[in-house]
């Protein structure tokens, strides 16, 4: 019964852990951490392969050889600039990634980073309290019918008056091998006050597979403020998750060129679907024919729960491959995905627009009531295009970026798992819901030449255009927002974050009603201490194990 389920473990485990690679575990780098636009920019200024940012979260590990990969690109000098390109930016970019992974760098045996001596980790538990802080209160003059929800960050939506949210998150590791996170967070709204777990799991790794078991969120697609299948957008669920630690090559016999990622859970989806407690599992295949495109293929699966057939393992590796979505002895809900993105890096060079360059898409197919496979993909589609843009007009740290997105009528919904595509009430995938199209514009610029870690001054503006019930509605709902933010550093090592926005409905909840204007000012504080040199207010706490 498990003889396919049992060739595709063994497959995953030769081709994924098959490489010898850095065996130390290290936590999650927290999705939208700064680190990641970051990277990013400097895979489009040429200092980083393109790739591994389409499947996140990247552990510390993983972010620190992406940045040890742009220091050997200038040590070795394999990247050169014109004596005309300011690349004061650049400069100062690495400067805050080296000190904000300089101990994972020091690891690396990277030469830049160096981290006092400590005593042999190989049979320590160290706990680090806390590793990193974080609090956001928001003044929102909503109307009495209207809630917010703040898209990609775990579900949490704002309520008229004040909101705060206060998380903070714990470390634990023993050794290189055995990483332990988790993250408690205080959510207090005018209806209720709520103390949950947003992050809890485990982590190992043996050589290029990391294993990870526990409450965490996934983000597959290129997309920056949505992603189709998987985002943060929903509140964390506990999952079983399998991948690759680095891109590795396919066997010979295979004849396809190109670097390789692979990513696979099992998770277990809340007790508040019409189908109680159902499967949720997801593949993702990850491939870079060459150095300026990646291309990717992703497909979920929601099966079992209360009323449902039995599904066995088997039955899950033959579901990857094909779905006949309508058949009542088939009543799984399957979503899958392709994606790609282009970087053109260096593009100064030719033309005057920008530093560099990506522009990138995705589409999801859904099977409600559809004849889906991998081969027709006859399936309702949505879409999504993006387009970044470094350094505008050579002018430095002026980042562009612009994103459209429409999504499918028929997109997250199900004949069987009527709740639909769903974790706790919110989409697992792109915030907006079905039957709806967004536009999203952020244009961001920082004002200092010095930089420590992530403290830079920037000022930004962001625009969303949000439509809703296009099709399957009377009437469609418009939000549309402006906010512009101002981020500085702040007393006692934190970064503070304001911005103000302007929210105008109209038809709210696709009912006839004129426009209506709101309006929210928030505050972000946010403090790391993991990765430094410099301690933790309460220091370092570690158990020796005998030897």
């Amino acid at each position: 019964m498990f003889s396919r389920f049992r060739f595709f473990l063994w497959g995953f485990f030769v081709l994924c852990g098959g490489l010898p690679a850095l065996a130390a575990t290290s936590p999650l780098v927290p999705l939208h951490d700064w680190t990641y636009s970051a990277v990013e920019k400097l895979t489009v200024c040429g200092l980083i392969t393109p790739g591994p940012l389409t499947s996140k979260p990247l552990t510390r590990i993983q972010m620190a050889k992406l940045v040890a990969e742009a220091v050997d690109h200038l040590q070795n000098e394999d990247v050169t600039f014109s004596p005309l390109e300011d690349v004061k930016g650049l400069e100062l970019l690495m400067d805050g990634l080296m000190e904000e992974y300089q101990s994972e760098l020091a690891k690396l045996g990277v030469s830049v980073a160096e981290v006092p001596e400590t005593r042999t980790a190989r049979k320590r538990f160290q706990i680090h309290f806390p590793e990193s802080v974080r609090f956001q209160k928001t003044m929102a003059g909503l109307g009495e019918e209207h809630t917010l929800l703040l898209e990609n960050n775990h579900g949490w939506r704002y309520h008229k008056g004040f909101n705060l949210r206060g998380d903070a998150a714990v470390h634990g590791q023993w050794g290189d091998w055995f990483t332990i996170v988790l993250s408690p967070t205080l959510r207090i709204t005018k209806p209720d006050t709520n103390l949950l777990m947003e992050q809890l799991y485990a982590e190992t790794e043996w050589k290029n597979l990391r294993v990870t078991l526990g409450r965490q969120s996934f983000w597959w697609g290129p997309g920056y403020h949505g992603a189709l299948l998987l985002s943060n957008n929903a509140f964390p669920f506990d999952a079983f998750r399998l991948a690759s630690l680095e891109p590795y090559a396919l066997p010979k016999f295979f004849h396809i060129p190109g670097d390789w990622q692979t990513d696979f859970f099992v998770a277990k989806l809340g007790g508040e679907q019409d189908r109680k407690h159902p499967r949720f599992s997801g593949l993702r295949q990850q491939w870079t024919p060459i150095h300026w495109l990646t291309l990717g293929g992703s497909h979920t699966v929601i099966f079992g729960g209360e009323g449902a057939r039995d599904f066995d393992p088997e039955d899950l590796l033959g579901a990857y491959f094909k779905s006949e979505s309508g058949n009542i002895n088939e009543p799984e809900n399957h979503v899958a995905s392709w994606d790609w993105q282009l970087t053109f890096s260096r593009l100064s060079q030719w033309i005057p627009l920008a530093r560099g360059l990506r522009v990138y898409g995705e589409y999801a197919f859904e099977d409600a009531g559809f004849d889906f496979n991998l081969i027709t993909l006859k399936a309702s589609a949505s879409y999504l295009h993006g387009l970044y843009l470094a350094d505008v007009f050579r002018i430095r740290d002026l980042d562009l970026r612009l994103e459209l997105a429409q999504i499918d009528s028929q997109a997250y919904e199900h004949f069987f798992y009527r709740t639909g595509y769903r974790h706790k009430g919110e989409f697992l995938g792109y915030h907006t819901g079905p039957d709806s199209r967004n536009f999203y514009f952020l244009l961001t610029k920082k004002l200092t030449d010095t930089l420590e870690s992530q403290e830079d001054v920037t000022l930004g503006a962001e625009l969303d255009l949000q439509q809703s019930g296009m099709e399957r509605q009377p009437y469609t709902q418009t939000l549309n927002e402006i906010s512009l933010f101002f981020s500085r550093p702040g007393p006692w090592g934190f970064l503070l974050k304001t911005a103000f926005t302007i929210l105008q409905w109209k038809n709210a909840g696709n009912k006839n009603s004129p426009a209506d204007t709101d309006l929210l000012l928030s505050l972000e504080a946010t403090r790391k201490w993991y990765g430094r040199v410099s301690n933790p207010p309460f220091g370092n706490c570690p158990f020796y194990l005998s030897d």
